[in-house]
């Protein structure tokens, strides 16, 4: 089962109608799960009624701590498990890992308070790739798995995939507040792989 715990503010980095299609493209269930404040009580609570339902454990793609074990805590007295087998590897490993298996992922979000807006314009609707990766960590030496909230992106193929997700790409455009890039993308749709 894929969850995604969200909060009110609706998803700009990662679009809701997207993480559908993936669910989809996977063939498992999916389901959201609304967080409100007491974040830690909400997730506590979220997480037991998880477990009751069978879930043995949670598994994320995190690579660092950069919530001070917020999830560590989450999950402790929980029977629960926190599963993270990319956590503390060296970012080039992750990378090696990645790219033989020609996952399609494009970069969704840039921090501008992580890079310029130069850079963030031409980083933003980018595949991730060996070229991707060479060049932010030579260019901007920034992480290169945007660990520190430096980018995020989404996946359109991969190989558990039983489709692919087609996008209508539109391009980058600056938040409200000046304080990312969110590369918009429309007309989200399901097709055959070729």
């Amino acid at each position: 089962m894929l969850v995604t715990f969200h909060g009110d503010a609706p998803f700009l980095a990662h679009p809701r109608d997207l993480i559908i299609l993936q669910a989809k493209a996977l063939e498992i269930e999916h389901r959201f799960i609304h967080i409100k404040a007491p974040f830690m009580e909400s997730y506590r609570t979220s997480i037991m009624n998880l477990s009751s339902e069978g879930i043995q454990g949670i598994f994320t793609g995190d690579i660092l701590d950069v919530c001070s074990s917020f999830l560590d805590r989450v999950v402790e007295g929980t029977p629960v498990e926190l599963l993270r087998p990319l956590y503390f590897l060296p970012r080039k490993e992750v990378i090696d890992l990645l790219l033989p298996f020609q996952f399609d992922i494009v970069i969704t979000c840039c921090s501008l308070t992580q890079m310029s807006l130069e850079y963030g314009m031409e980083l933003a609707g980018k595949r991730l790739n060996k070229e991707f990766f060479d060049k932010l960590v030579k260019d901007e030496k920034l992480d290169s798995c945007g660990e520190n909230g430096e980018y995020h992106s989404m996946v359109l193929d991969a190989p558990l995939f039983k489709k692919r997700i087609e996008v209508k790409e539109v391009g980058p455009r600056v938040s409200d507040g000046g304080k990312f890039i969110f590369y918009d993308m429309k007309d989200y749709r399901l097709v055959e792989k070729n």
